[in-house]
């Protein structure tokens, strides 16, 4: 029976095309609930981990815990990927707490842009958990019954107020932060007595660099793999760099990254019990020095007894300071760049912490095309509205991003700023450079969801031009929100779909056969580990 059950999801996506209309859920796995779960599992306690978590049902989700309650200590739930918008929230909380069925169809829900009704849905409308208040609450009364806590974590208790939960019941425990230490801790403490209650709300920052350096994702049996998957590896933690906008964890330093020994004992566990050759890797930023991108070829990719293939963050000035590095990350094994270019405005991307520059920024993209050719493909991340940029200078970079053959794919995003009203329902960490101190940036708030830069361009605005944006590239056109990024790329490949094949998506040639049989495939595998999670016990 199961020490611990963590539930995890991710909202599905949505294609949709003259041709095909699909809401593929994700098929790879997210890191954080299976990191959590290789702390325990390190310590020979089992724990179960159940992905695709929003089609079960409130009975669906009773089963699961019934099947393994004997030795049950906790039961978690992974937030920092759940949330999502929907129109239908109400329907599908109405459903998934009367239904009699164990599973619900999703796509009902989901739609084909985030809703029910086939609408997109915008950056200023709400983001939820389908699992609100009073669903939280259920599962945390139902948990009770075997004297089983229910552990809240991830990004919407980390960076929101008790996790902006009205409602917080007594057998609920928020735990804000890295949570490793506190759920080994908790664990432990929980063997010995099982009456002890940890603190409603805790802190984790002890979990030190030698722990992290030496730490791996410990998988098991019930997680379900398959040599199809690409699975997620973290490289390091935090980003060396602090730009204006972000709130990542800022770590202020470029050696803070995983030991080469470690993930490489790692991947080659990976590749002898389940066949594993591809990886996502889980690094805010992959060359953020010259010294770490060598030493990972030297100790890790070119020590491998088999060839890997890759997905990451990469940052272009490094690349543009270090370019003898383009070829390293290719050799290394990479096959697709998440780059946040963010603006071709000079003046606005110095001030915010991104001053390559447009001369140079084009002059990088052309040396990694020349390099990479379709070997390595760029996706481009870019922000509407960053200080001081105008409209026009905005969609000058748009109509070149959706004509240019420097990027595989772009992304288009409003700048998010919190808003005032919002500073007490969100943490500290939350808060970005121009969140805190918007007037030094020369923005100015004209109502509380709206803001004005000194170019006069709105917030309103920029959010129009990225949703416009996004749907212009080829992969693109197919989405009603987001872009084809470098998690879509990684499910379509673990799917069936070839490098080429996706390359082919980004310069006019979809073939709608193979996506819709990479995404029958998708569903099929997601459909059997229901089943299996349903039925399981450990």
């Amino acid at each position: 029976m199961a020490h611990a059950i963590i539930f995890n999801d991710r909202a599905p996506r949505t294609f949709v095309s003259d041709k095909l209309k699909i809401n593929p859920s994700y098929y790879n796995y997210p890191s954080g609930a299976y990191k959590i779960a290789s702390v325990l599992r390190r310590l020979g306690l089992t724990v179960l981990v159940v992905d695709n978590c929003f089609n079960f049902t409130f009975e669906g989700i009773k089963q699961i815990i019934d099947n393994n309650q004997k030795d049950l200590l906790w039961v978690g739930m992974a937030t920092s990927l759940m949330m999502f918008k929907s129109s239908a929230f109400i329907k599908y909380r109405e459903d998934w707490n009367t239904s009699t069925k164990l599973t619900l169809d999703l796509n009902i829900f989901i739609g084909t842009g985030g809703s029910a009704d086939g609408i997109a849905f915008s950056a200023t409308e709400i983001t939820a958990l389908p699992w609100g208040d009073l669903e939280i609450a259920k599962i945390a009364q139902y948990c009770k019954k075997f004297n089983a806590p229910l552990l809240i974590g991830g990004s919407w208790v980390t960076y929101t107020t008790n996790g902006n939960f009205k409602l917080v019941h007594p057998n609920i425990k928020l735990v804000p932060g890295y949570a490793e230490k506190y759920v080994e801790e908790f664990t432990l403490k929980k063997l010995k007595d099982s009456k002890y209650r940890p603190p409603v709300a805790v802190s984790n920052e002890e979990y030190n660099t030698t722990e992290f350096k030496n730490s791996s994702i410990i998988w098991a049996e019930s997680d379900f793999l398959d040599k199809n998957n690409w699975l997620p590896i973290e490289i390091a933690r935090g980003c060396a760099f602090n730009c204006a906008y972000c709130n990542f964890d800022h770590k202020n330093t470029r050696e803070n990254y995983k030991n080469t020994k470690t993930i490489r004992e790692e991947m080659i566990r990976n590749y002898n019990e389940y066949g594993i050759t591809h990886y996502m890797l889980m690094d805010d930023l992959y060359n953020d020095s010259k010294e770490k991108v060598r030493d990972l070829y030297d100790n890790l990719w070119s020590k491998l007894p088999f060839k890997v293939e890759w997905a990451s963050y990469m940052r272009l000035d490094m690349f543009w300071a270090d370019p003898e590095s383009i070829d390293i990350v290719k050799e290394s094994g990479a096959r697709i760049g998440n780059f946040g270019i963010e603006t071709l405005h000079d003046k606005a991307g110095k001030k915010v912490g991104k001053g390559l520059g447009k001369e140079r920024i084009l002059d990088t993209l052309e040396l990694l095309k020349e390099k990479w050719e379709k070997d390595v493909l760029v996706q481009a991340n870019f922000i509407a509205g960053l200080p001081f940029e105008t409209k026009e200078s905005i969609q000058e970079t748009i109509n070149w991003s959706n004509t240019t053959d420097l990027i595989f794919s772009s992304n288009w995003q409003p700048l998010w700023i919190t808003p005032p009203k919002d500073f007490e329902i969100v943490t500290d960490v939350a808060l970005t450079k121009l969140s805190k101190d918007p007037d030094k940036w020369e923005i100015n708030w004209i109502s509380p969801t709206n803001w004005i830069n000194s170019a006069g361009l709105t917030f309103e605005e920029a959010e129009r031009m990225s949703s416009e944006a996004r749907s212009k590239m080829p992969w693109n056109s197919m989405k009603t929100r987001g872009t084809f990024g470098w998690t879509d790329y990684s499910d379509f490949r673990a799917a069936g779909l070839s490098h080429i094949d996706i390359v082919d998506g980004s310069r006019n040639n979809l073939n709608f056969d193979k996506i819709q049989n990479a995404v029958n495939f998708m569903n099929d595998k997601i459909n059997e580990r229901i089943q299996k999670w349903l039925t399981i016990s450990i």
